[in-house]
């Protein structure tokens, strides 16, 4: 079993095998990756540098940093978690030992796959889904609101990633005029963890809200604003992510993610209006 020294997580005996067999299958010509096959591909497709010694030393069961994990995988078209142990990649980390995943990488990433003119709804959310997903996230949900209206007639817009079933739910027993998450973030005016709402007196309607939810794999997770300071409506745009089960220390944890996630929701939501704005010019 791999152990996360100092020095950075290695590959799993399975990884280093999987590592190999993609190597030896070669490229879409049929030829053989070399390591400076490898690097050169990292150094083409992502804005993050690996040279040719690394790659190799990652191949020998060699610890490396999560960015040149990160970046060695993609370059492959590799799942991190199928080459490292996704308890080491995703650990549950004391405040002693905590340390940051490769949020620079992720969020490059994302910003690369969303620069298209052509990009399409369902393509913008897809690389969302998967950013937040590297970053410990299951859900998200992009949510607009009427500020200063009844909490029944004050959501205008949902977009969200959840499966159908807790999306009818939800619906059907009006959790969202219950909803301290919407209730909250109405107004914060940076990213927070939503946890948070647990510390005030929450009723019966909001503890049965939270049952269901984490009956279903849906925990708590953070909350961020997106209102642009120069919209002059009188809006609250936040896209909250959650997480599929409870984590120790995410509080210490939030603290190494919250720039990010801050970026990756506001390029999120930009972009989306974007693709809105032509499609509409289109129609």
């Amino acid at each position: 079993m791999p152990t996360q020294r100092t020095r950075g997580i290695t590959a799993t005996v399975a990884g280093l095998q999987k590592l190999r067999e993609v190597k030896a299958s070669g490229g879409k010509d049929g030829t053989r990756l070399t390591f400076e096959g490898i690097a050169d591909r990292i150094s083409r497709n992502a804005q993050t540098s690996v040279d040719t010694s690394t790659v190799r030393r990652f191949f020998n069961g060699k610890g490396m940093d999560r960015d040149s994990i990160l970046a060695i995988c993609r370059a492959l078209g590799l799942e991190v978690t199928e080459i490292v142990d996704p308890n080491e990649w995703h650990p549950v980390r004391s405040r002693q030992t905590s340390q940051p995943v490769a949020t620079s990488v992720i969020l490059n990433t994302f910003l690369e796959n969303i620069n298209s003119e052509s990009l399409s709804m369902l393509q913008l959310q897809t690389y969302f889904t998967e950013s937040i997903n590297e970053l410990g996230f299951k859900f998200w949900t992009y949510i607009q609101l009427d500020k200063n209206n009844h909490l029944q007639s004050q959501v205008r817009e949902i977009v969200s990633n959840y499966p159908n079933y807790w999306v009818e739910h939800y619906s059907n027993k009006d959790y969202q005029s219950v909803d301290p998450v919407i209730n909250q973030a109405v107004n914060e005016a940076q990213a927070w963890r939503s946890s948070t709402v647990l510390q005030k007196s929450i009723n019966s309607e909001q503890k049965e809200l939270f049952r269901d939810a984490q009956e279903v794999g849906i925990y708590m997770g953070c909350s961020i604003p997106v209102t642009s300071i120069s919209d002059r409506t009188n809006r609250s745009q936040f896209v909250t992510l959650v997480k599929e089960k409870e984590v120790s220390n995410w509080e210490q944890d939030f603290l190494y993610v919250s720039n990010t996630l801050t970026s990756l929701a506001y390029k999120f939501y930009s972009k989306m209006y974007q693709i809105k704005n032509r499609e509409f010019d289109d129609f």
